[in-house]
């Protein structure tokens, strides 16, 4: 949808803009509060200002849904083509050629592959040592505690980095973040391949790779929200989560057995850094700039087509790719600087205000334990089980994480499927998953913990056992993580004005969330080690996370079922979104029992 609003009636707000939002599910309206007072005494017909509407083709009169936007608008409104040409395109491209949404399809997941290949890149250097973190100890004359920052140490730091990748992307765009962080990260995973058994060497990799992560964990889904409609996006942010969870679980198994093979942890940055034979020329020519100002790229007399600009381009023919200036335009494209925008105190904080929502706040606390229990268990798993009466090798500590591995993957596929036929979810439904997936994670946490403690002294572990118990603790996470989308995409359309504010709030939120997360992993990952060096202590640990995540889960459910409302007027007011006194008119909203 343009960010040109119509002329119809709505109430301004704070941004300047008028409250005429329309849903980021499909072509139906969303009311926003004054547009909801007003709707039942506006007649469409005074719309169209004596004049009639053009006659549609015949087979489309019944197909095309009337929405707020067909009323009044100086534009075509653009629909999709083949199975989608009933679908309105949301957002409405523009009629630049420039437009990420005009982009040929083969551009457009060529952006999207070469991202991929980075998130993969990226997940594997995360969960790099969780099958040598026992043996590293030894060869760097170094504590356990030591051995575990050098994780703990690059998630904190790419927590802070993602925080500055983002406020940086809104001034200079996406592409000349992604350059400089990749840079950091060639320099980091090139320095550990050759530190060997120098600690200091390697600490200082990892901080060069953990400043290099956040610019890609924060910005990825925004530029999958740049290039692609409403009715294509769920598909490829479904295909990212499931490949970088795909990727962050499975590496250890490869890498466990590579680093038992060759005897060395540094094996696996070998491997990673052979990728870059590919990874690299799809980054520097495949990613161009996807941030754009669609606001101003269209005069209100432009003309128009029923189709976006990117359905009818040309086919993919060598002939159309390589004469000489299709070769000039696209290097003219792939510059590393090409979207500026002014800075000012109000663009620069777009970023923190969504990062300290009552939204975003609250499913960060939901995730919190069951998020960061993961990594730092993982990340203990060799420190507990390289050591006598076991004396596993990385091999088989690899081994654990097949059942991770398989749940993360099945969840989040099943949910992917659910949403494609189910995409409103209602509360009941949040509050179901905040339910079972707290159960899950409870499940998984106490039985690690008291399986662990009546059976490792008597080296007689159940591997498989112990990986299923690991697998519930994954399976629980990936379910509460499921309510992230919904709540975010139900405050952000609540809240926001059209669709450009309503995108940008989308993306910025769902980066808080990964920020705030990467901080908490970080910092339980390093102290997790002193607090399970004993058996008693593990118990313990595990004990106490149950219980805070059940007050947690408990009371967050109950905050969402009975002031749902409330929280997306607050994350409003804080992003500095809506005008708190229309707000308060009771009148103004829908009834009870809408869906969160």
């Amino acid at each position: 949808m343009s960010s040109e609003q119509p002329q119809g009636a709505g109430s301004p707000r704070r941004d300047g803009s008028v409250s005429n939002a329309r849903s980021l599910t499909g072509p139906t309206t969303t009311y926003t509060p004054a547009a909801y007072s007003n709707a039942s005494n506006r007649d469409p017909r005074d719309s169209f200002d004596d004049v009639p509407p053009p006659v549609p083709p015949k087979d489309e009169i019944y197909s095309r849904p009337t929405t707020g936007s067909t009323f009044k608008s100086q534009r075509t409104i653009k629909y999709g083509v083949g199975k989608y040409s009933k679908v309105e395109l949301v957002p409405q491209p523009s009629d630049d050629p420039n437009d990420p949404l005009n982009w040929a399809p083969w551009r457009k997941d060529l952006c999207l592959g070469s991202l991929l290949m980075m998130a993969g890149l990226i997940a594997g250097m995360k969960t790099a040592f969780i099958t040598t973190n026992g043996a590293m100890a030894a060869p760097f004359g170094a504590s356990f505690t030591a051995v575990a920052n050098l994780t703990a140490a690059p998630l904190i730091i790419s927590s802070f980095s993602g925080l500055i990748s983002l406020i940086c992307s809104k001034i200079w765009g996406k592409r000349p973040v992604y350059l400089v962080s990749f840079v950091f990260i060639f320099i980091g995973t090139m320095w550990n391949m050759t530190t060997n058994d120098n600690y200091g060497g390697t600490m200082g990799a990892r901080v060069f790779q953990g400043l290099g992560w956040g610019g890609f964990d924060t910005l990825i889904l925004g530029s999958i929200q740049d290039m692609y409609f409403d009715h294509e996006r769920d598909a490829r942010v479904a295909l990212y989560d499931i490949f970088a969870t795909a990727i962050i679980w499975g590496s250890p198994l490869l890498g466990g057995l590579a680093s038992n093979n060759a005897n060395s942890f540094t094996v696996q940055f070998r491997i990673i850094n052979t990728f870059y034979i590919v990874a690299i020329p799809l980054l520097v020519f495949g990613v161009p700039e996807t941030s754009y100002i669609r606001s101003t790229s269209i005069s209100p007399g432009a003309p128009s087509s029923t189709k976006s600009t990117f359905e009818q381009s040309t086919p993919l023919r060598l002939a159309t790719i390589f004469n000489k200036q299709r070769v000039r335009d696209c290097l003219y494209k792939i510059r590393p600087l090409s979207y500026k925008m002014e800075p000012d105190l109000c663009l620069l904080l777009q970023g923190p205000r969504a990062f300290v929502t009552p939204t975003a706040g609250l499913i960060f606390a939901l995730t919190m334990i069951p998020h960061a229990s993961l990594w730092s268990f993982s990340q203990s798993l060799s420190l507990i089980l390289a050591g006598p009466p076991l004396n596993l090798n990385p091999e088989n500590i690899g081994g654990i994480m097949t059942a991770p591995w398989i749940l993360a993957i099945m969840v989040i596929s099943g949910f992917t499927l659910y949403r494609r036929r189910n995409p409103k979810p209602n509360t009941l439904l949040v509050v179901a998953s905040i339910g079972v997936g707290s159960v899950l994670v409870m499940a998984g946490t106490l039985g690690f913990g008291f399986y662990t403690r009546d059976n490792l002294p008597l080296g007689r572990l159940n591997l498989p056992l112990l990986s299923f118990l690991a697998g519930l603790l994954a399976a629980g996470y990936y379910v509460l993580d499921a309510t992230t989308e919904p709540l975010i995409i139900r405050s952000a359309s609540f809240t926001c004005s059209n669709m450009t504010v309503t995108q940008r709030t989308i993306a910025d939120m769902r980066a808080g969330v990964i920020i705030w997360r990467n901080l908490a992993a970080g910092i339980f990952v390093s102290t997790t080690p002193n607090a399970i060096s004993t058996l008693p202590g593990l118990t313990a640990t595990l004990i106490g996370f149950t219980v805070v995540q059940a007050v947690l889960a408990a009371g967050i459910a109950a905050v969402w079922w009975f002031f749902g409302e409330t929280i997306r007027r607050g994350d409003g007011t804080i992003m500095n979104l809506v005008d708190t006194s229309i707000l308060k008119r009771p009148a103004a909203f829908p009834p009870a029992g809408s869906n969160v």
